[in-house]
């Protein structure tokens, strides 16, 4: 009977604290911190698409999920979508944006990817649109850079090494 009692409630604790760890990481997705990126974010280009401005936000230890941040400008005349995200570092990446739920923000997936027009700018930032890092098992660190693969429907994939910043941005 203790051993099924003490079974239950490390059992309990343990998906307590990946709800409270989960929480944690929505709530970094609105955390505004310095708006601007960082010195170190990346810059790219794929075809008529100008990718900049992208980091990834450092996590803390235990949480099993991370932020990522990019800006991408599509300089060209016809349409182009970022259809998926992948990271070695992570069992799955996700894109996702923040909305206002009357009084609440919460977090939802775009599961059919973000189209960007010609001559627009997709600008994903804390409290807004961005990367969703799922299942990371080691969490990113300052001043580490995480492998990141975008694809997109028409320019292809593009592989990236991602900085690795703290909340703030420095």
């Amino acid at each position: 009977m203790t051993k099924t009692f003490l079974a239950s409630a490390i059992v309990i604790m343990l998906a307590a604290s990946g709800a409270a760890s989960e929480e944690m990481d929505h709530a970094a997705m609105t955390a505004k911190g310095d708006m601007a990126a960082p010195a170190q974010a990346i810059t790219a280009t794929l075809g008529s698409l100008k990718i900049s401005d992208g980091y990834l936000k450092a996590m803390i230890p235990g949480q099993p999920v991370g932020g990522g941040f990019v800006t991408i400008t599509n300089t060209g005349s016809v349409e182009d979508k970022l259809i998926a995200i992948s990271s070695p570092r992570a069992m799955r990446v996700e894109l996702h944006e923040m909305v206002m739920q009357g009084t609440i923000m919460k977090m939802r997936k775009i599961p059919d990817g973000f189209a960007i027009a010609p001559g627009a700018t997709l600008k994903m930032e804390p409290g807004g649109y961005h990367l969703m890092f799922m299942g990371v098992q080691m969490p990113f660190k300052a001043n580490q850079t995480i492998p990141v693969t975008l694809t997109f429907e028409k320019a292809g994939t593009l592989e990236l090494a991602m900085p690795v910043v703290t909340i703030r941005g420095r």
